[in-house]
């Protein structure tokens, strides 16, 4: 069953769209630079005996440079070659074929899931479909990271930044020797760590390209993907995120009464990178009293959104250079001290750091 717009990859509660797809949000629109090989032939008898059956019919020309069509900074402008040998023009030449940019749904039908198609074949007549789309992310994908590759036939290929991801050759058969995975529209897969590696973050453009073949019956081509939040978020040396500084030596992180602070040694402006071996550093002038247990005080703002129905690890590694009795870790709130997620106090000494390793359960915090 279809999804409707910003439902996600609800099969597996990946509600995170990082690019929508036609199947899981349909009422997302979206458009893709396509090019088509569209032969004319009808396939004629529906069987797996015919020649054209899951083969390739002809594929885009590299551009002038050697890139391929799937590979980032393809040139998409015409070329001599792309001709469609099938299809020939009052001449008796074979007509160009050129990038076209098509509304997604891409599919044989004339409507699929209540919006219109572009129907780069219909129902039995042989064609091939090539789709790049561009995208870029911010996002830190710590969570799993699902394509949504649905596909009607076979073979197709998904590729990501020129690696291949998923493919299907057509044949690939059941315990009884049935052909399988001709077409599946609401088809999808989880990469891999290497894969997910391949998306480039920090604002930088991705190239996500895919190609679908079609036997006879019904096309169908589409691309998604999708990602969802688990509760956590990686140490800073195994996968690197940014968050906000606070050091405040007078008490209170924000004693002086500005939003942001600001304390001339690290307001809320100051941005903390983690990167892999990175180690924070920052020097303490006085101690707090029993008075003021908070007048030292260092605040890290993370990007993580605590829920109230998860459970959560905290853990972080504490160094001085001399002895220190009493060192308070806290979780709570950026805005109210008073909500609390967890609480410890450990002792540092310079031969002997602190392990923090917290257990706790989430409450609603979005501003942890």
């Amino acid at each position: 069953m279809m999804a409707s717009a910003g439902d996600g990859l609800v099969a597996v509660g990946a509600n995170v769209i990082l690019l929508p797809s036609n199947y899981w949000d349909g009422d997302i629109e979206w458009k893709a630079w396509t090019w088509v090989y569209n032969t004319g032939m009808d396939y004629g008898e529906w069987n797996t005996t015919n020649g054209n059956f899951n083969q390739y019919v002809y594929s885009p020309e590299p551009d002038a440079e050697g890139r391929q069509w799937f590979e980032p900074g393809f040139d998409m402008s015409p070329k001599e070659d792309d001709k469609n040998l099938d299809l020939l023009d009052e001449a008796g030449d074979p007509t160009p074929i050129v990038w076209e940019e098509h509304t997604a749904p891409f599919s044989s039908d004339e409507t699929f899931g209540g919006r219109r198609s572009y129907q780069w074949t219909t129902g039995s007549i042989i064609a091939d479909i090539y789709v790049r789309r561009t995208f870029t992310t911010d996002r830190l994908l710590v969570g799993p990271v699902y394509l949504a590759c649905g596909h009607d036939d076979a073979p197709c290929e998904y590729i990501l930044n020129g690696d291949t991801i998923f493919a299907r050759d057509g044949w690939e058969t059941d315990d009884n020797g049935n052909i399988i995975n001709g077409w599946n529209n609401a088809e999808y897969i989880q990469l891999t760590d290497e894969q997910k590696a391949l998306i480039k973050l920090g604002g930088e453009e991705n190239v996500l390209a895919f190609h679908v073949h079609q036997n006879w019956g019904g096309a169908y081509a589409d691309c998604g993907l999708y990602t969802k939040l688990e509760g956590g978020l990686d140490m800073g040396y195994t996968t690197p995120w940014e968050g906000k500084v606070l050091f405040n030596n007078t008490g209170g992180y924000n004693r002086d009464g500005k939003s942001p602070s600001n304390n001339p040694k690290h307001p809320w402006s100051a941005l903390y990178e983690a990167q892999e071996g990175d180690v924070y550093s920052f020097l303490i002038p006085g101690h707090s009293t029993e008075e003021d247990p908070w007048m030292q005080q260092l605040h890290f703002k993370t990007p993580i959104r605590i829920q109230e129905d998860h459970s959560y690890n905290f853990k972080a590694k504490l160094e001085a250079d001399k002895p220190f009795s009493t060192v308070i870790v806290k979780l709570t709130d950026n805005d109210n001290d008073d909500i609390e997620l967890a609480y410890e106090e450990f002792q540092i000494t310079p031969e002997e750091p602190a392990e923090v390793n917290i257990d706790f359960s989430g409450m609603d915090v979005s501003n942890f």
